[in-house]
């Protein structure tokens, strides 16, 4: 895992899901480095119980920190296209399907 706990340069612009599926948003919503992910303990506010959230890390052109909160089914796509830090990558979001999971694209440059 890469360390990226490191200090931001540039804005620091952060996509959450559950707020992307809320306002609607579709469409490419990062082309950027991908620099890694993180991990952090959180609780559901329904019941309390306790999880490891993991975040992905990307820098765009301009400098910007760009973060994606958690989604499994992102978790899976970084996994199968076997991204690394340093791949350039296009990152879609297509908003919930009908099992209420959120839906991303991921592209990575060169493919």
């Amino acid at each position: 895992m890469t360390d990226v706990t490191q200090e931001f340069d540039g804005d620091l612009i952060i996509f959450n899901p559950a707020k992307m599926a809320a306002e609607g948003v579709r469409g490419e919503i990062i082309h950027a480095a991908y620099v890694g992910y993180f991990e952090e303990e959180r609780q559901v506010k329904s019941t309390g119980k306790a999880f490891v959230s993991k975040s992905h890390r990307f820098k765009d052109d301009g400098g910007n920190t760009i973060i994606l909160n958690s989604s499994g089914l992102f978790d899976f796509l970084i996994k199968k296209k076997n991204v690394v830090a340093g791949d350039i990558v296009r990152v879609s979001y297509g908003g919930k399907d009908n099992k209420d999971r959120h839906n991303f694209a991921l592209q990575v440059d060169n493919e």
